[in-house]
């Protein structure tokens, strides 16, 4: 009796580590995969990078064994999220996704390419296309999130410049050449730029005080490219190209029609790197607690360091090496709703209308000095934030005050003027006007900004 109840248990054992060893067999494909995924997006249209941005997310959910759907949270150029679904087949150690193109309000998103080895191992690349495109944006998401490049797109060009034009008709001089003169750039989508040229120029009846253009925008080497579709202001028919550098270096060719002339007048308008001024509005990403944001009032650009050791205050660049921050030209960095300069000053102006500020202020001017920002707030609940040491400028500091004795915190935006001081002795004049974006998420840091805002005596 006691051998048949032996046998009896061995047998079972047997079953259960056989049904248990099945089950992890015919575990599905889909949930092998489901999770979240975080890394780093570059967004390019017609295989031109438009720059690459950390912590985008994926989101991967169970449809059926071998079906997911897949959810980018992309936040980039007006697009917050899109969804598409995929096939999942398993090879060489590796599930490969195919995607289906689905339709979601005004976008259609493809995964192009999908590829997981592990949570810490895969690549995606989605295709995203709306009516209002010419070309579909391609974003590639991989797990090698090793920082965040510039931006390249029409945003690092806006602003005013101030320069000269010379008018041809037929290839001949048409009046005298014009000094001056003002352009103003505003961003239209991530690729294009509006154009209201002040040209106040011409000769006898035909004096033309301004004409409106439009242009895509591509990154080349050294600057961008425009190139312009024809707009008619008035009786004016207007087409514009040619280039504005990284240093914003401007030469634009306008060919500009009235009414039913039949050759174009042509404006040679050229702004040399430090003649131009530039008057323009920037949001910028600061909500995460790890990194600062650096930018510069002359070229407009962004770059995107981490805080190397949030005890020690250090910086990481991209290739995680110690970061110099003298091996490049930057004004302000921006961490949250903190500031610091580059060896400048600044003072507030207590003016809150940006445009009453017109002369330089006298007063004190403050440099950065020693102080503490919020670097991790995971454990805020428990043991309260993480702090990093970092100078830091106090007066620009002032654009914003909080009230921590209610919960949520409320935020009281000053709208101050400053007036910064930079490292090359140029004067900014700047204004900080909104801590949150359209969709209402904290640390998106709206400003104005006017540089050179007048030169040093």
């Amino acid at each position: 009796m006691k051998i048949k109840h032996l046998l009896l248990l061995m047998l079972t054992g047997f079953f259960v580590i056989a049904c248990s060893d099945d089950d992890n067999e015919t575990t599905s494909n889909a949930t092998q995969i489901e999770g979240t995924y975080t890394g780093k997006a570059e967004v390019a249209i017609s295989n031109v990078s438009y720059g690459k941005f950390t912590a985008k997310q994926i989101k991967i959910e169970r449809l059926s064994d071998d079906m997911v759907t897949v959810n980018l949270t992309l936040n980039y150029d007006g697009i917050t999220s899109v969804k598409t679904e995929a096939t999942i087949t398993y090879s060489d150690g590796k599930y490969i996704l195919a995607g289906e193109e689905i339709t979601e309000g005004i976008y259609k998103t493809k995964l192009i390419n999908g590829t997981i080895t592990s949570k810490s191992e895969y690549n995606f690349t989605f295709q995203i296309t709306s009516g209002a495109m010419l070309m579909p944006i391609l974003v590639t998401v991989d797990s090698n999130d090793d920082g965040a490049d510039e931006p390249r797109d029409a945003s690092a060009i806006v602003g005013t410049y101030t320069g000269s034009a010379s008018l041809e008709i037929s290839g001949a001089p048409y009046g005298d050449v014009l000094t001056g003169r003002n352009i103003e750039l505003k961003q239209l989508r991530t690729d294009s730029v509006g154009i209201t040229f002040m040209l106040e120029g011409g000769s006898g009846s035909m004096v033309i005080e301004k004409v409106e253009a439009g242009a895509t925008v591509t990154p080349t080497k050294d600057g961008y490219k425009l190139e312009g579709e024809e707009v008619i202001t008035g009786i004016y028919k207007t087409t514009v190209t040619g280039t504005i550098t990284d240093d914003k270096e401007v030469n634009l060719t306008f060919e500009i029609i009235p009414g039913s002339m039949p050759m174009p007048i042509v404006v040679n308008y050229t702004a040399a790197a430090d003649f131009q001024r530039v008057k323009a509005t920037v949001t910028i990403d600061a909500t995460d607690y790890m990194k600062w944001t650096y930018f510069s009032f002359k070229k407009g650009k962004l770059t995107t360091y981490s805080i190397a050791d949030k005890d020690a205050g250090g910086m990481l660049d991209a290739d995680d090496s110690p970061l110099d921050e003298e091996s490049f030209n930057w004004d302000l960095a921006i961490h949250r709703y903190d500031f610091r300069t580059n060896e400048a000053s600044a003072v507030n102006t207590q003016e809150t209308d940006f445009e009453k500020v017109t002369t330089i202020p006298t007063g004190d001017y403050i440099a950065d000095s020693e102080g503490q920002v919020i670097s991790d707030v995971s454990n805020m609940m428990i043991s309260g934030p993480t702090y990093a040491p970092f100078n830091i400028n106090t007066v620009l500091n002032t654009w914003i005050t909080s009230n921590t004795t209610v919960m949520p915190p409320e935020y009281t935006i000053h709208k101050y003027v400053y007036v910064v001081k930079c490292k090359d002795g140029k004067y900014a004049k700047i204004q900080v006007t909104d801590r949150t974006n359209d969709e209402d998420v904290s640390g998106h840091i709206t400003f104005t900004y006017e540089y050179p805002f007048a030169e040093a005596e």
